[in-house]
């Protein structure tokens, strides 16, 4: 459904508020039409009962009715002649009413207190109500009175009928003023209820960069979102800055490499040079291209770490067999530096992930602890009930901005010995990246001067032995 919110509620409000009147409007003429018409049936009850009253027998001269000929037409409060009709036990007529001609079969079927009430046409046409009832006549004490007098009294229904019309006529007109008035009350309503929106989306055409909403003045059901808008505008600043800084950083991790190509390239051709001294060149570049041949790899990794692009296998890993394998390739600048390395992993202890990644979390580990720790010191990896890995180190400890900082990218706490040995800094970044998608914790403790990183499973399951 197209349009704006406030047209989109108002066609939802106005048929509900105008089917409300209707419903009101309709139930109140009903109301009044059945209290008109019953005071008109009381009334005419009630004079019924009061005719009757008046029919009497006495032995000399049988049934009679008090009043006579003369009132067989008899004058309503309202004007209206009232049609009476008084029937003995023989059906002969009492007080015969040509407009009643007919009826004593079927307002016999009354009784006193319970008289039969129906619509009647008159001779005219004109539409009436009947009473009739049936009763015993009015003797004198002691004498037995006939059992059976029927009477019926009618009378036209043309003034309570034109009473309702016009109430029909006022109900018509007040409904429709009404619906006009709710459909005006309701659009009213709605913008009025709306405004705050409004005052949002016009803040929203005028919000530029990543400025927050206002939200002190918005309602309750607005404020969470415009609250969480604002956590998203913060989170995407963040973002956009985390990518600036990115995007700098590897301009300027890759800027080191490519100088280094560019200024042992123009060397080599600035004159003729023997054999070896090309094939130094060669060895120069060679090793600055797999540097950053390395650097763009666990960039590209990153990337796919973040978009959720890196898929994951599940299977036993021996982890022992892994810390040995990760450390070979560290094993010449260890003992360059005289550190002891001690793999106290279990033999048989496994851990269900996926080989290669797994790896290149280790791999980090260990060579960021071959790099950074002190020369003649020791380095020991190891695993338990408390962790699935946990490569140890004997200093020196770190600082507080180095643990504040030391799984950010390409932040490097020594950037002299980093770029010696070919550090680019992100490689703990990338370790942690990997443990995320592994299901794996990777935190740093510090105990002392020693330093450690530590390796958690998220499910128990994970680790077997």
């Amino acid at each position: 459904m197209s349009g704006s919110l406030r047209a989109r509620l108002s066609r939802a409000l106005v048929p509900v508020v105008v089917g409300l009147l209707l419903t009101v409007a309709l139930a109140l003429t009903l109301v009044v039409e059945r209290s008109i018409r019953g005071d008109f049936d009381a009334e005419l009850l009630a004079r019924a009962r009061t005719y009757a009253a008046l029919v009497e027998y006495d032995v000399e001269d049988g049934l009679e009715f008090e009043l006579g000929d003369a009132l067989a037409r008899l004058p309503g409060d309202d004007g209206d002649a009232a049609h009476l009709s008084i029937w003995g036990p023989d059906g002969a007529a009492l007080l015969d009413d040509p407009a009643l001609t007919g009826l004593s079969r079927q307002v016999s079927e009354g009784t006193f207190t319970t008289p039969v009430i129906f619509d009647h046409a008159l001779p005219d046409g004109a539409p009436s109500r009947v009473v009739g009832l049936r009763f015993r006549a009015r003797a004198d004490p002691g004498v037995a009175a006939p059992d059976g007098v029927t009477l019926a009294i009618a009378r036209s229904t043309a003034r309570p009928d034109a009473v309702m019309r016009t109430l029909y006529g006022w109900f018509v007109g007040l409904g429709l003023a009404s619906i006009v008035a709710a459909t005006a009350a309701v659009r009213g309503a709605v913008r009025r209820g709306l405004a705050p929106v409004d005052g949002l989306a016009r803040a929203l055409e005028r919000a530029t960069g990543f400025a927050p909403l206002p939200s002190a003045s918005l309602p309750d059901e607005l404020r969470p979102l415009v609250t969480r808008f604002n956590a998203l505008l913060g989170d995407l600043e963040r973002a956009f800055a985390r990518e600036r800084r990115f995007t700098a950083d590897v301009a300027h991790e890759l800027r080191t490499p490519l100088s280094v190509l560019q200024s042992t390239i123009e060397l080599t051709l600035t004159r003729e040079r023997a054999p070896a001294e090309y094939r130094d060149a060669l060895a120069r570049l060679h090793k600055s291209v797999l540097s950053t041949a390395a650097l763009v790899e666990d960039l590209l990794l990153l990337a796919r770490l973040d978009a959720g692009q890196v898929p994951v296998a599940r299977e036993p890993v021996p982890l022992r067999a892994l810390v040995d394998d990760c450390q070979r390739p560290h094993a010449e600048a260890a003992a360059r530096r005289r550190l002891r390395f001690e793999n106290l992993v279990p033999a048989t202890l496994e851990l269900r992930s996926d080989r290669d990644k797994l790896r290149i979390v280790v791999g980090n580990l260990l060579a960021n602890a071959v790099a950074y720790t002190e020369e003649g010191g020791w380095i020991r990896v190891r695993a338990g009930e408390d962790v699935a890995l946990e490569v140890r180190d004997s200093g020196p400890p770190l600082a507080a901005e180095a643990r504040a900082r030391i799984f950010d990218r390409f932040w490097r706490a020594d950037e002299a010995r980093s770029a010696d040995e070919g550090h680019c800094g992100i490689g703990l970044s990338l370790a942690r990246s990997l443990c995320e998608a592994l299901g794996l914790s990777l935190a740093l403790a510090s105990d002392g001067d020693e330093v450690a990183f530590q390796l958690r499973p998220r499910a128990r399951e994970d680790m077997s032995q």
